[in-house]
């Protein structure tokens, strides 16, 4: 569950609940642009047909694994999204992908969302352009004229070797085939979202605070709180009980009448 919210000060919080249970995790959104601002510093935007019709795949990058509340973090996030299988899983499903990058000067999390593309790398660019659909010949004299124009330049340069893969299955997109070289593209989609964390609860926006960026207690003063939630946990239980007899004792009471009235009439 997500919660978007604006304090009286102007802060806007973002708070991830973890159903039914806990914990929720309450975030300040430092920065963030929204989807259209995002495309409008693109040069280009261009998205696949069924790019949303499914779950981005999660990436998580500078969490301290050895630190509770980074554990927490991606944990709640993971849970969020469906677990991948690498051995099985079918590249055409990855179309997006959401990064979370702590930075851990600022004690930020910088969130972003990504279209996933790809495109085979030592490719021509006329041959591409083939490949996508038949383009207008009738000023060349020969189709070979048309791949040696020099206004067609090798591509290979447009995307740096680090983006080159060779694809373990075929996947969408011409000349994207299984064994060959590809390009992987990221597209940002937007929105874009930079958070700090405030403090982690126990349950449901309520319970034990198990970690808070600005309060620090004692050792003694968090088992005095324990205490109290605890105390509030067994009174809440006792009223719930409480109201679940009204409720019974109600319900008989009507029967009871209603047993009466139905006798009267028939004795009359």
């Amino acid at each position: 569950l997500l919660l978007l919210s604006r304090s009286i000060l102007g802060y806007v919080n973002l708070r991830v609940c973890k159903i039914p249970r806990g914990p929720t995790l309450s975030f300040r959104v430092s920065s963030y642009m929204v989807l259209k601002d995002v495309i409008s510093t693109l040069k280009r935007f261009k998205t696949a047909q069924h790019t949303h019709e499914t779950a981005p795949l999660l990436i998580m990058n500078g969490f301290d694994e050895n630190l509770p509340h980074h554990q927490l973090i991606t944990t709640t996030f993971q849970n969020m999204l469906p677990a991948v299988n690498v051995k099985t899983v079918k590249l055409n499903t990855l179309k997006r992908c959401l990064l979370l990058n702590y930075d851990e000067k600022e004690e930020i999390i910088e969130l972003r969302h990504y279209s996933i593309s790809a495109t085979p790398v030592g490719v021509n660019r006329a041959i591409k352009k083939l490949m996508k659909k038949v383009p207008d010949l009738s000023r060349y004299s020969d189709i070979s004229e048309f791949l040696t124009n020099g206004y067609f330049s090798e591509s290979d340069g447009e995307d740096g070797p680090d983006s080159h893969v060779v694809l373990p299955q075929n996947l969408s997109g011409r000349g994207n085939l299984k064994s060959n070289r590809s390009a992987i593209r990221l597209t940002e989609l937007g929105p874009r979202l930079s958070l700090k964390l405030v403090k982690i609860q126990e349950g449901v926006g309520e319970g034990e605070v198990l970690y808070h960026s600005y309060v620090k207690k004692t050792a003694e003063e968090k088992k005095e709180l324990r205490k109290r939630i605890e105390k509030q946990k067994l009174l809440k239980e006792k009223r719930r009980k409480e109201q679940q007899k009204n409720v019974e004792r109600k319900k008989k009471e009507k029967e009871e009448v209603s047993k009466k009235t139905s006798s009267f009439f028939f004795s009359f």
